[in-house]
């Protein structure tokens, strides 16, 4: 009954009980579907700007200390978020909740991308969300062009946190050289080039 809203919204009151199921929840199959169901929601909302009707029981940092499904949110997707959203900040405690699922290991990223197909227009949230579906699906090559083309400041961070191992030689091949050259066309001391 609470679900059959014909404006695919749920109230909040179910969202709290979804993300409470979520911290006592220890079955695949239930666990999978309750994450795109939150996933959906934060979508949802996001995407339409609309608030929820009520305050949620938890905040995204409530999740994180309190549930492993929900990960602390990667040092490179605060980077790409900090230049500039056209999000109202009451709209960032689902934008932190659905970077917090991502960032975990819990949700089936390929089963969510197209939960997420009404964010590809939402700004540096599209591309955080992006950035971070493609780096779970061993995607890296594709996550730096993304990167590189619309927030270069978070790429030399990007590779720091996820470059590792086998995936080392992107930064040397790819990314480096793609950052002096850029820095060679500006003519100008790059503050990522330095940092690099």
């Amino acid at each position: 009954i609470l679900c059959s809203n014909s404006e695919n919204t749920v109230p909040q009151l179910l969202v709290d009980f979804w993300e409470a199921l979520l911290v006592v929840c220890s079955q695949e199959i239930i666990l999978q579907e309750l994450l795109l169901r939150v996933t959906s929601q934060y979508v949802w909302r996001i995407s339409k700007q609309r608030l929820p009707e009520t305050k949620p029981l938890k905040t995204a940092e409530d999740l994180i200390n309190s549930c492993n499904h929900f990960g602390l949110i990667f040092p490179w997707v605060t980077s790409i978020m900090s230049v500039g959203s056209p999000f109202h900040k009451d709209y960032y405690e689902d934008i932190s909740k659905l970077q917090s699922l991502l960032c975990s290991q819990s949700i089936n990223v390929a089963s969510a991308l197209p939960v997420l197909e009404p964010l590809t227009e939402a700004g540096d949230v599209s591309l955080a969300i992006r950035v971070l579906c493609n780096t779970r699906l061993g995607k890296y090559e594709e996550a730096i062009e993304q990167l590189l083309e619309r927030c270069p400041d978070a790429a030399v961070l990007y590779a720091q946190y996820e470059l590792k191992g086998d995936n080392r030689a992107l930064w040397w091949n790819k990314l480096l050289p793609e950052l002096c050259k850029r820095a060679r066309l500006t003519g100008n001391d790059s503050p990522v080039l330095i940092s690099s």
